[in-house]
């Protein structure tokens, strides 16, 4: 709960009960943090049931296929920073001096993911990049 809590201030999300109540019949789920209707927690689970299928995978395997579950669970472009945390809380190590460079070169040789920049994170190759409204 304190990881969570630690990300949440970190990214400035808020976590969001959307369970249904029990006179409300469920509803479909979006996906899509830019909307609000998805918490933190519900994409660090979305990463943690991704990793549970590679679980024997290589890193790189995994950090792939995490990373890719977050940012399509996001529904937005994530940084590297954010990805990293991620990957980290469910349960990829890097064996490197500097992981956060690590994960950037292995996701730089992805076929599905590419990096707009520092500032704007990765996003899905060939995908438009969603627009994003202030309010």
């Amino acid at each position: 709960m304190q990881e969570l809590d630690r990300l949440t201030a970190k990214y400035g999300l808020a976590v969001t009960d959307t369970a249904p109540k029990a006179t409300e019949p469920a509803a479909p789920k979006a996906h899509n943090v830019a909307n609000g209707t998805q918490g933190i927690a519900a994409l660090l689970e979305t990463v943690h049931a991704t990793l549970a299928k590679f679980a024997e995978a290589s890193t790189t395997t995994r950090a792939r296929a995490g990373a890719e579950a977050y940012i399509r669970a996001k529904g937005r472009p994530a940084l590297l920073d954010e990805l990293y945390e991620a990957l980290k809380a469910g349960g990829v190590e890097f064996m490197s001096e500097r992981p956060k460079n690590t994960l950037s070169a292995i996701l730089g040789q992805t076929d599905t993911l590419e990096s707009l920049g520092r500032e704007r994170g990765w996003w899905l190759k060939g995908q438009p990049e969603p627009i994003m409204r202030r309010f």
